[in-house]
């Protein structure tokens, strides 16, 4: 009988200590998916708020990007400064630039009728058009074809009726893209463009025209411009410049004399610009108006090894355009 209840008291303790484990793991398991779930609710959590806080930033950039009044989409945005965030994609534009600028072309040296001496055309600030207009869409990829005129005539105040003319134009067809970069809303371009230069020398005393010098071609360009607010003013900070390399057919003559020619030339042509720019809400479109100073310069290729041509033009630059 002892021995008996020695046995049932070693089995009842068995288990007692065997529903004492099982309890544990079992507590242990539960505790581990409690902190699992709670783990994962914390995570998902914090990612919801993480979303929430992206998604404030998101259109809190598009209120600041978008004036009251003015037209939404859900084109993607490439930058808080391009103008397409504010106008239905596509976005189109065009527009009018004025630009007074003044042509320096050097001295021309000469000897002959009994001495010598140079011809230094002094040029006044006139007057040239620009026109352009383009295409952007909302990814900011875009084309733009834009034409300029130079033609004006200048006299030398040393020698008596001398006068020498410049006139210059300028056709450029380009793809564009827009993007932001550093916080500047960017533009990158690249194309062709067609170049047609021509300066020549008259002496009404000699029978007109005693020099004449020619250059056109076509050949690609590149460019780019940078835009930046100024603060909290309403103006934007504008700079940007552009590179040409024209294969050019050029000649150099003395009307009735001689004629040089040089096929297969180049003439490289380098622009920059710099300026301040606002736009201005319109009902259905917007209104762009800049101030700028630009200068070119134009650098033919030697003629017969005699001489390289040289000219540059420089002066402040109105523009209007509208983007719609």
């Amino acid at each position: 009988m002892r021995i008996y209840q020695s046995f049932c008291a070693v089995v009842v303790a068995a288990l007692a200590l065997f529903v004492s484990q099982t309890a544990s793991a079992e507590y242990e398991t539960v505790t581990a998916e409690v902190l699992e779930q709670e783990s994962l609710t914390l995570t998902a959590t914090e990612m919801s708020l993480e979303d929430r806080i992206k998604q404030l930033e998101s259109r809190l950039s598009m209120i600041e990007s978008n004036p009251v009044g003015s037209s939404c989409n859900s084109c993607p945005i490439p930058s808080r400064r391009i103008d397409t965030n504010t106008l239905r994609c596509p976005k189109h534009y065009a527009g009018f630039e004025l630009a007074v600028l003044k042509a320096h072309t050097g001295s021309l040296a000469f000897t002959g009728f009994g001495g010598s001496g140079a011809i230094t055309p002094e040029y006044d600030y006139e007057g040239s058009p620009r026109i352009y207009l383009g295409r952007e869409g909302c990814s900011g990829l875009g084309y733009r074809i834009s034409y300029f005129q130079f033609d004006h005539t200048a006299d030398d105040p040393t020698l008596f009726g001398v006068t020498t003319g410049l006139e210059i134009h300028a056709l450029d067809i380009e793809l564009t893209s827009r993007t932001e970069f550093c916080g500047c809303d960017t533009m990158l371009t690249a194309g062709f463009r067609y170049g047609d230069l021509e300066s020549n020398v008259n002496a009404p005393g000699l029978g007109g025209e005693i020099l004449r010098f020619s250059s056109d071609g076509v050949g690609p360009t590149i460019g780019g411009s940078l835009r930046r607010d100024l603060g909290q003013t309403p103006w934007d900070l504008i700079v940007g410049g552009r590179a040409s390399l024209l294969l050019t057919d050029a000649a150099l003559s003395i009307p009735t004399l001689v004629t040089i020619d040089a096929t297969d030339s180049t003439m490289q042509v380098w622009e920059g610009r710099i300026g301040i720019e606002r736009t201005r809400q319109l009902r259905r479109a917007q209104l762009v108006t800049q101030f700028s100073f630009e200068a070119q310069n134009w650098q033919s290729g030697s003629i017969a090894g005699l001489i390289s041509p040289s000219f540059a033009l420089a002066g402040p630059t109105f523009r209007v355009g509208l983007n719609f």
